[in-house]
């Protein structure tokens, strides 16, 4: 029974491979005579002797005119330089920076108009003088008075008037922002302007507390006067 069985199996996997094998015949034939009838000399060529160069860009006469420089250019780039550096820019051809001046380097008084620039945390070097790190600032209308100042009180007594100057100055700013009447925020060397502590007036209140004095001509100097004779400030006794 099972030899049987294992007969019919064979016979129908031979079937099978015939089969298989009469389908990959046909396959290959179709795909030999696919090729053979396949003629290269159908195919179309181009010669690209026909294609024609690329046209190079044409520049006008004007345009090449104003590329190149010339003497009149030369005329104006070095005038109003010196007359030797002139000399050298109408020879070379090349542009020559003209040195500004200088300004100098004593106090300038600043021009700001308007509101005002607000100045965060100003340091007190002393009374009338203030500092934002390497920038100066000196009240206007005023003189500063140097720490070192001594004054001589009730009974002849001597005391150190300038320090204490300079610290009411620290203790009434106490490094809140100050607004100045200056151009920008950033200035070299030491600038003389207006500074206000919200609606107060920073050389105003120096003036009639006594800490300064006033030069001849200030619009201050009646409020010195006045601090003089209460004798306030720079102009009484030891307060301390």
């Amino acid at each position: 029974m099972r030899s049987a069985s294992t007969l019919v199996i064979g016979f129908a996997g031979l079937t099978l491979w015939g089969i298989a094998v009469v389908a990959g015949a046909r396959n290959i034939g179709t795909a030999e005579e696919t090729a053979s009838e396949f003629d290269p000399s159908t195919m179309e060529t181009i010669d690209i002797t026909d294609v024609p160069p690329a046209a190079e860009p044409e520049i006008s006469s004007e345009a090449s005119s104003a590329l190149e420089p010339t003497a009149q250019d030369g005329e104006q780039q070095s005038a109003g330089l010196p007359e030797e550096n002139a000399a050298e820019a109408a020879s070379t051809g090349t542009i020559i920076a003209q040195t500004q001046p200088q300004q100098s380097s004593g106090t300038q008084t600043a021009t700001g108009q308007g509101e005002g620039i607000a100045l965060p945390r100003p340091q007190t070097a002393e009374a009338g003088i203030l500092t934002f790190g390497d920038r100066i600032l000196k009240l206007a209308d005023i003189e500063p008075t140097d720490p070192a100042r001594t004054c001589t009180g009730a009974g002849g007594t001597q005391w150190p008037c300038g320090m204490l100057a300079r610290t009411q100055q620290r203790l009434f700013i106490r490094n809140r922002t100050v607004t100045c009447d200056v151009d920008g925020a950033e200035w070299q060397g030491t600038l003389e302007t207006r500074c206000r502590l919200g609606e107060i007036d920073l050389s105003s209140w120096l003036a009639e507390n006594g800490w300064v004095e006033t030069p001849q001509g200030s619009p201050l100097r009646p409020l010195t006067e006045k601090a003089r004779s209460a004798r306030l400030g720079l102009f009484g006794g030891d307060p301390r």
